[in-house]
């Protein structure tokens, strides 16, 4: 097993005991409300049916995994990784 796989495993087991039975799907996010045009952090979608899709929010329904990054670019590849990094673990 490749340190990717390893790290990919050890990921998988974090987000697995966070959300429930299912990887989840990333979104792009905001933790400040700063008046900021670009979110600041990645986190799981929230499933909560009361929580717009659409609302970059975090709150209390959320998954507790929330990542702050520095640069919006990298947390749209993040999200992306992320993202393909799940839809290909399901389907394995």
């Amino acid at each position: 097993m490749s340190i990717l796989d390893n790290a990919r495993l050890a990921a998988r087991e974090v987000l697995l005991a966070d959300t429930g039975k299912q990887r989840p799907m990333w979104r792009q996010c905001f933790t400040e409300l700063d008046g900021s045009l670009h979110p600041n952090a990645i986190a799981p979608v929230c499933l909560d049916e009361e929580h717009d899709p659409e609302d970059p929010t975090v709150y209390v329904c959320c998954p507790d995994t929330v990542v702050e990054v520095e640069s919006h670019v990298i947390g749209a590849y993040l999200v992306e990784l992320l993202n393909t990094d799940a839809a290909v673990g399901e389907s394995a």
